[in-house]
């Protein structure tokens, strides 16, 4: 091999090719933790300080279970959100329940500790009624599911979006 070979061969130096394997090592978890946080709906720069706590669900309402949390989010100030999650119905003991897909449907800011839990009715083929007594503000709230139509019953919003984005159909 000459000389001229040698030189247009650029070898890396250990330490920097170690110190490119160690940050990429750590990319991979952080954007897993990001990308999770995201699809719960939660601000991923902000997620680890929140906490989930399951508040029940109900199966098989017009095809479709539903799951509830209560999202408690807090660095500076404490806030706090109940969020609705969709997934089609899969009998229980089915070996697809560990691969359920959920869908964030509804969230809001409960106006009191009493209105943590929203009631879900099927009011007809294909169409799904949610109620809550009040709330303090909407967040999300979808109204098609699939092939299924959402409807919400809400009491009271304490501070309507002003844009009226929050209650758009």
């Amino acid at each position: 091999m000459t000389v001229s070979d040698r030189r247009g061969k650029a070898r890396t130096p250990k330490p920097v090719t170690i110190a490119l394997i160690l940050c990429a090592a750590g990319v991979v978890p952080l954007g897993a933790a990001l990308y999770g946080s995201a699809a719960r709906g939660l601000n991923p720069l902000t997620a680890w300080a929140c906490s989930s706590e399951p508040k029940g669900g109900l199966g098989d309402v017009a095809g479709w279970d539903f799951e509830i949390e209560h999202n408690s989010c807090g660095i500076l100030t404490k806030t706090e959100a109940v969020s609705v999650y969709a997934a089609p119905h899969q009998p229980p003991g089915s070996h697809r329940n560990w691969f359920k897909k959920r869908t964030l449907i509804f969230r809001y800011t409960p106006a009191s500790p009493d209105d943590l839990v929203p009631a879900f009715e099927a009011t007809g083929p294909g169409r799904i009624l949610i109620s809550i007594p009040s709330a303090q503000s909407i967040a999300v709230q979808n109204h098609i599911l699939g092939k299924t139509a959402v409807n919400y019953q809400i009491g009271r919003i304490d501070n309507p979006d002003p844009s009226g984005l929050g209650q758009a159909h």
